[in-house]
């Protein structure tokens, strides 16, 4: 950059997300909380319908198959954070474009059903201390 003629600046940044350390802590939490984080998982699969609805796994170690799914073939993620858990999915479809987006009953009863088969102690309305919901464009 040239400083002859300059100013001032500003700094932009958005969406900066450091995702390899994310990974790294949520594995350390889930390792303290007794999981097996697991390494060299290779997708052998994708069954689509409008969304992801199968993921097929090989375990490139073991050889050992897996095929992950939900309900309705969503994502489901839990995400530990501030010793609480951050559950969602993504991708429910929507005709309308409100202003202020707000996730619907059926979504937050999906999230807690399908939690329900993961976790040590199943979550219940009660335990919801936030929702929120967000558009983006899918073509």
């Amino acid at each position: 950059m040239k400083a002859d003629g300059l100013r001032g600046g500003v700094s932009y940044w958005d969406g900066q997300f450091d995702d390899a350390l994310m990974c790294i802590a949520l594995m350390q939490t889930a390792y303290a909380h007794g999981a097996t984080p697991i390494n060299y998982m290779r997708c052998t699969s994708l069954r689509v319908e409008g969304v992801t609805a199968r993921v097929g796994a090989q375990d490139e170690e073991t050889g050992e198959r897996f095929e992950p799914r939900t309900r309705d073939g969503r994502v489901l993620f839990a995400i530990p954070w501030h010793h609480k858990l951050l559950i969602g999915t993504t991708d429910q479809q929507r005709a309308d474009v409100p202003f202020d987006p707000q996730p619907s009953m059926q979504e937050i009863d999906f999230i807690i059903e399908t939690a329900a088969g993961y976790l040590a102690r199943p979550i219940a309305q009660a335990d919801v201390r936030s929702a929120f919901a967000g558009l983006r464009l899918l073509f």
